[in-house]
């Protein structure tokens, strides 16, 4: 008997980024419309779409994490305040962070994952 297992580093993967060069604004528009165009041709067991978003004021800074089901509508979401002296992007690299962790406890296999960052 011969069993073929696959290094889990070997699977393919494959990454794509776009970095938009309008304003905070122009981009949330474009969200929309990517995740409209994309919610029209999905296949929702096949696909999982999650939103990264964080603020900060002079006391604390938040890091947020949404998952988007059908029709924009928030399936899960979390938080974590990061304390006063985070900076937005830190922030955001930290919610991306736990998205991805939180990804790689899902065992995800031939899933489409859409990681949206406003910054």
């Amino acid at each position: 008997m011969s069993l073929n297992w696959q290094k889990p580093w070997s699977l393919p993967i494959s990454i794509f980024f776009s970095i938009l060069r309008g304003s905070k604004e122009e981009a949330a528009q474009e969200y929309l419309r990517l995740v409209e165009n994309l919610q029209d041709s999905l296949e929702w067991d096949l696909v999982d779409i999650y939103y990264i978003d964080s603020s900060k004021d002079s006391k604390l800074s938040i890091a947020a994490v949404y998952k988007i089901e059908e029709r924009n509508r928030i399936k899960y979401a979390t938080n974590w305040n990061l304390g006063p002296y985070m900076e937005i992007i830190d922030a955001e690299l930290y919610a991306v962070y736990r998205a991805l962790e939180y990804l790689k406890q899902q065992r995800l296999k031939e899933k489409k994952v859409y990681i949206f960052i406003d910054s």
